[in-house]
């Protein structure tokens, strides 16, 4: 997405056969999975633009819709797109007496795995998650979340091509001493470099301290 943004259109290749049967697995799973959930309604945005579905996202929120299906949640320059916005009525908000939760729905496997154990949570995953339950922690969608107070934010995610195996772009928005956010990122060019561009980026977490940031 981010050479998608800010990459040359003249350097974009022709999306090969493998990777748009991944989207089509990836759009199918999500249909699989909302049509098991049972709801009679799904509010589905995808055909909107991203502004337009921020703002009918807003609506469907202040009407109390049940399920929304590719939702858009801004705050301030942060966007993000969680496949599903669910209304949970055990907790209030500003829009009455309910709140909503995200989901991100996944074709693949949560978990890493070793020697059939779970290990840990895939991480490319997980920062998206807390990069949506962030945007959720604002007070009109979900009440009661904080971060703690650092001199640095950093909003954290990677690009990776499973045609290839590799991760390519270690992506973060940064925002410092509480100014305005900047992207910064760091690029492996060819798979050779993706074990140095890793390590470069642990170098500059470990640059800012244990208590000199926040990776939300």
């Amino acid at each position: 997405m981010y050479l998608d943004a800010n990459g040359d259109p003249a350097q974009k290749g022709e999306v090969s056969k493998f990777v748009q049967l991944l989207w089509e697995k990836g759009l199918q799973t999500e249909r699989d999975y909302i049509a098991c959930l049972g709801y009679d309604t799904v509010d589905d945005l995808q055909a909107l633009s991203t502004r337009d579905a921020a703002d009918q996202t807003l609506a469907l929120m202040s009407g109390g819709a049940r399920l929304i299906y590719q939702g858009v949640l801004i705050s301030g320059d942060q966007v993000g797109r969680p496949d599903l916005l669910f209304r949970h009525d055990d907790g209030s908000s500003n829009f009455g007496a309910w709140y909503y939760e995200h989901v991100d729905i996944k074709a693949g496997k949560g978990w890493e795995e070793r020697n059939g154990k779970r290990t840990h949570f895939k991480e490319h995953y997980a920062f998206q998650v807390l990069f949506y339950h962030d945007l959720a922690g604002q007070p009109d969608i979900r009440p009661g979340y904080s971060f703690p107070d650092v001199p640095t934010e950093i909003y954290f995610d990677i690009e990776d091509d499973p045609t290839q195996d590799v991760t390519y772009l270690f992506g973060m928005w940064i925002r410092r001493a509480g100014g305005e956010g900047a992207i910064e990122y760091i690029l492996a060019e060819r798979p050779a470099d993706e074990k140095a561009a890793c390590q470069r980026f642990w170098d500059f977490v470990a640059a800012l301290g244990p208590r000199g940031a926040c990776v939300p």
